[in-house]
């Protein structure tokens, strides 16, 4: 999940978990300042079930994000089980 500066100082990830009542992992964030805005990445781990759910309400809320399939993350032999977004 790319936090744009029009995004950064939103709850949007712990509004996203209400309002979808859905659980998922943080694995990893930075943020940063740059040009006078904060910028920043969350890395979340979740169901594949909920992922449409997510990324429809990440659309809604003009969040940008990429989906990382477990299989290409390097070091990781497991198939299958939760998505990254």
């Amino acid at each position: 999940i790319l936090l744009s500066k029009e995004t950064s100082d939103q709850p949007i990830i712990t509004r996203m978990a209400r309002e979808l009542q859905t659980d998922f992992l943080v694995l990893g964030g930075e943020m940063e300042n740059y040009r006078a805005s904060v910028l920043g990445s969350v890395i979340i781990n979740l169901a594949e079930v909920s992922l449409p759910a997510v990324t429809h309400y990440l659309d809604q809320h003009q969040v940008l994000w990429t989906l990382i399939d477990r299989s290409e993350v390097v070091g990781d032999s497991a198939q299958g089980g939760n998505l990254g977004v």
